[in-house]
């Protein structure tokens, strides 16, 4: 994270591997499914195949639009130790590189 993303301080594995362990990977296939076949079929993957034709991908779930008021269906809440809460535009990122 730190040479892809300049993250000067990322979080521990055990950290992220706490917060993946609550996703069932079966809430991710359909988003997963439907971004990579865009980029195959724009040919925007040819430039990262290696090693037999596949592909290294980072992707990174974000929230793109953030408002304590303003907010849509797929908004996620995130809710703050004082209270309050903030509703968060979901917006995935994904970046292909090759190793090395």
């Amino acid at each position: 994270m730190r040479c892809l993303y300049g993250i000067e301080q990322p979080p521990s594995d055990t950290y992220l591997r706490e917060r993946l362990d609550e996703i069932e990977p079966q809430q991710l296939r359909k988003a997963f499914t439907g971004l990579f076949s865009a980029l195959q079929r724009g040919k925007g993957l040819e430039g990262f195949a290696y090693l037999d034709d596949h592909y290294l991908l980072s992707i990174d779930g974000t929230g793109y639009f953030s408002s304590s008021q303003i907010h849509c269906e797929q908004c996620c809440e995130k809710h703050h130790r004082d209270g309050h809460t903030t509703l968060l535009s979901p917006n995935a990122r994904c970046r292909a590189g090759q190793p090395g």
